[in-house]
């Protein structure tokens, strides 16, 4: 998870079936909705990562976006090795009292590693992912409920 505070909680994962792309370096791809009701609705725009281009350990570099109706922050993250590659991106948007997290993400088996293996298209996998984040609807529920819900999470010690 990528909050700037602790306590976000998975709500769900959607992974694609990794035969999805034959003939690639495709190794897996998932799709992630978190939510933490613990960050307000200015800290939910911010991303824990830093910018590790950035001397001074500055954050991550974020964009703003509108996906179907919802505005939303974004970033990404690319780490490599000699054998896998994943590619990140991370959107948040603050909604009914939570900052809901979807995290998108793309790994590979390494382009290289076969002869016969060509790259997976990750602006294809990514485009699928995106398909599914566009179909994502919060309910909205009334403000009073929410406040509720978090004064008995607190009360009782848990988030």
């Amino acid at each position: 998870m990528n909050f700037v505070q602790p306590g976000g909680l998975a709500v769900a994962t959607v992974e694609l079936p990794s035969g999805s792309y034959p003939g690639t370096d495709f190794a897996s791809a998932f799709f992630n909705v978190n939510v933490n009701r613990g960050v307000s609705e200015q800290e939910c725009g911010h991303f824990a990562f830093v910018d590790s281009h950035n001397v001074n350990g500055g954050p991550v570099a974020t964009e703003k976006v509108k996906i179907g109706s919802t505005d939303m922050e974004t970033t990404s993250n690319f780490s490599a090795s000699a054998m896998t590659q994943t590619e990140t991106q991370y959107y948040h948007s603050y909604q009914n009292g939570g900052c809901y997290e979807y995290v998108l993400s793309v790994g590979t088996a390494g382009y290289g590693v076969k002869d016969d293996v060509e790259p997976v298209n990750r602006d294809e996998v990514f485009a699928t992912l995106e398909k599914i984040l566009a179909t994502v609807k919060i309910n909205p529920v009334e403000q009073e409920h929410v406040a509720e819900q978090a004064a008995s999470s607190t009360a009782s010690g848990k988030e």
